[in-house]
């Protein structure tokens, strides 16, 4: 397991709590059809909804998800499950550092096509919600300042972003800020971040369920500050030298 994932999965896994299985009945997630009073209360544990372990089973020959098999998934099965079915599925690997902390853990919570069409958007790409060598080429050409002048960033956002620069946390979108951008390599992963937490806020505000907005709008930030965080952070192999 490489740096940025074990970085990655300890975030999502920490924003989604202890071992107990949450049975909110509430929670489309937590039924195994995915639509709240739709087939069996099952719960999710680790973050692993009902459905996504039921796949799981289904994928590997495993057997019937029931609410038991639910209370005994262990964290290496979770692990397992994250890499194959969020991770890998929406090429985190060969995302920017940061850009695929965020992307990872927003598929997770709020499914990968969600997440990979708002990367999508961002970047320029068609929004098919497959994160494919199109869509890596747009992320790889994406520049943080044509983005932040034609689309602007929230305060929130650029106070993130300044202030893994090193930077007055101002929100502002100025000419100290974006010659700083400019003047680093991890300048577009940055921007990326930025851009995320907007759309990924929004897209949570889009949903409409008062009962769930503010853990999710603090999951966002939380998440914004750990991608910038790990944009910033040096590869080993930019240390080795």
């Amino acid at each position: 397991m490489i740096d940025n994932e074990k970085t990655a999965f300890a975030f999502t896994f920490g924003q989604e709590g202890d071992e107990t299985v949450s049975l909110d009945p509430d929670d489309k997630g937590n039924w195994s059809l995915g639509e709240v009073g739709q087939g069996t209360l099952i719960g999710t544990k680790f973050g692993v909804s009902a459905p996504v372990l039921i796949s799981w089973y289904q994928q590997n020959r495993l057997g019937t998800v029931t609410p038991s098999v639910m209370a005994n998934l262990t964290q290496d099965v979770a692990d397992a499950i994250i890499g194959t079915k969020f991770w890998n599925a929406m090429n985190c690997p060969n995302l920017p550092s940061g850009v695929d902390l965020s992307v990872n853990d927003h598929g997770f919570n709020a499914g990968n096509g969600v997440s990979v069409r708002l990367l999508q958007q961002i970047a320029g790409a068609a929004a098919d919600g497959n994160c494919g060598r199109l869509t890596l080429a747009a992320v790889g050409a994406f520049s943080t300042v044509t983005y932040g002048q034609a689309h602007g960033f929230s305060r929130t956002a650029l106070e993130a972003v300044q202030a893994a620069l090193g930077l007055e946390a101002d929100g502002y979108w100025g000419p100290l800020t974006q010659a700083a951008i400019m003047a680093t390599p991890q300048g577009s992963a940055l921007g990326l971040c930025a851009a995320l937490y907007d759309a990924q806020l929004a897209d949570y505000v889009s949903i409409g369920l008062p009962k769930y907005i503010h853990g999710w709008s603090n999951r966002c930030l939380a998440r914004l500050k750990a991608a910038v965080a790990l944009a910033t952070t040096p590869t080993p192999s930019a240390t080795s030298n």
